[in-house]
């Protein structure tokens, strides 16, 4: 009597890892299609970092050319008047990618003295990642104001 033996049927550790492998590839690439509001908006805080690094730019160009002082709070009230404050400096004047009422940038300067002595950009960031500010002008002054928490 020949006895015959039964294979166990199952998968082959290269099988599982393959499999393993194919489901790794399409979580990854599912989490990428079903939330780009994540990618995008980390994206446009880019952008928004840029955008207040060249205005800063400018305002210190002017500046220098103003004999040291910086637009004053009747030149440039808020962050759109300073476009044509500094018209000359820049040549594209940056906006928000959304500009709304929750996406903005702002502008305000400090004066000693009726003297616009520093100032400070910022812009609110996506994702819940807060306010991205940067300043410039006197660091004495910027303490006095309360700009970027010196």
């Amino acid at each position: 009597m020949k006895r015959r033996f039964n294979k166990n049927k199952g998968f082959t550790l290269i099988e599982l890892l393959v499999v393993i492998v194919i489901l790794g590839v399409l979580s990854a690439v599912s989490i990428a299609i079903l939330k780009p509001a994540v990618f995008y908006g980390k994206g446009r805080n880019t952008k928004r970092e840029t955008d207040l690094q060249a205005v800063r730019s400018a305002l210190e160009q002017y500046y220098l050319d103003h004999g040291r002082q910086y637009p004053s709070s009747t030149d440039a009230p808020t962050y759109s008047d300073l476009s044509t404050v500094l018209a000359d400096y820049i040549s594209e004047w940056p906006t928000d990618p959304i500009n709304d009422s929750t996406y903005y940038y702002s502008y305000s300067v400090h004066e000693i003295n009726s003297i616009p002595k520093c100032y400070q950009l910022s812009a609110t960031l996506e994702n819940n990642e807060g306010t991205y500010t940067t300043c410039g002008g006197s660091l004495t002054c910027q303490a006095d104001a309360g700009y970027c928490d010196n």
